[in-house]
């Protein structure tokens, strides 16, 4: 009896500083992916890219998410020995796709930059079931309310940064931001604790799990009206918004009163 109990997966124990450092690194995921976002289609246009390209660009970002996001969603009971590993590695190519867009301003290299930026917000999906795994059974809608405030938080953060930094020291330096951002997050996110453990039942059939998930109620009718919601969002606010601004003879510092104007009722609807 002793050896079974001893054979049973214990969840590590979960302190004010294990929150505190997983919440850091929150911060620095979203503060690093939209740092630049406000200015991002200005700064596109500022390289001669016709509205085509930048719309080709700016749509980039979802494809990476619509191809890796649910799957990893969906498979994350498999690979649960790999969630922290796999948030580690969008750390990294979060690094990588700041380094892109420092080094070459080429249709193919930000291209792939955007892109890059794509698979770091697809591994959100892991940050979540970890988040969620350091707080008791029935607090699940706690943990995801807190992600979601510490998801709007920092981008609102970096929207009031990437104006003041775009109005004054132009608008490359948000790129420096987003590459100082990530070296921060890679590092601390080496040190979040993963409190998961391994499933009960060891033995999934991918086939089987797929169509669990399927037959959730409700689930094409959430996931319809989410990509409305998010194919709105970057239409406007993170796409041709500002290019409509800078026409009408806006600066960079009035973008950020536009922005601000989105994210405050946003960041407090999560309260």
């Amino acid at each position: 009896m002793e050896l079974q109990q001893d054979l049973i997966p214990h969840k590590k124990t979960i302190g004010a500083l294990d929150h505190a450092v997983f919440l850091c690194m929150v911060f620095c995921f979203w503060f690093s992916g939209y740092i630049y976002v406000p200015v991002f289609s200005l700064y596109l246009e500022d390289l001669h890219f016709s509205y085509g390209a930048i719309g080709i660009i700016l749509g980039s970002y979802g494809v990476t998410q619509i191809l890796l996001r649910f799957p990893l969603g969906l498979l994350s009971d498999i690979l649960f020995s790999l969630r922290k590993q796999l948030l580690i590695a969008g750390f990294g190519f979060s690094v990588l796709s700041s380094l892109l867009f420092l080094m070459f301003d080429s249709f193919f290299f930000v291209l792939a930059a955007r892109l890059f930026a794509g698979i770091t917000a697809s591994m959100w999906v892991m940050a979540t079931i970890l988040y969620a795994h350091y707080f008791n059974n029935g607090n699940a809608s706690k943990a995801m309310g807190i992600m979601q405030f510490f998801t709007v938080m920092p981008q609102f953060a970096s929207i009031v940064f990437c104006g003041l930094a775009a109005a004054h020291l132009g608008r490359q330096v948000p790129f420096w931001m987003a590459l100082a951002a990530s070296a921060a997050g890679l590092v601390i996110c080496c040190f979040i604790k993963d409190p998961s453990a391994p499933p009960a039942n060891r033995d999934i059939r991918v086939n089987q799990y797929i169509k669990d998930t399927l037959r959730l109620p409700k689930l094409k009718l959430f996931t319809i009206l989410s990509m409305t919601a998010h194919a709105v969002l970057f239409m406007t606010v993170f796409g041709f918004t500002p290019l409509y601004m800078n026409q009408l003879g806006m600066g960079d510092a009035e973008l950020l009163w536009v922005m601000s104007a989105f994210f405050l009722p946003h960041a407090a609807a999560t309260l």
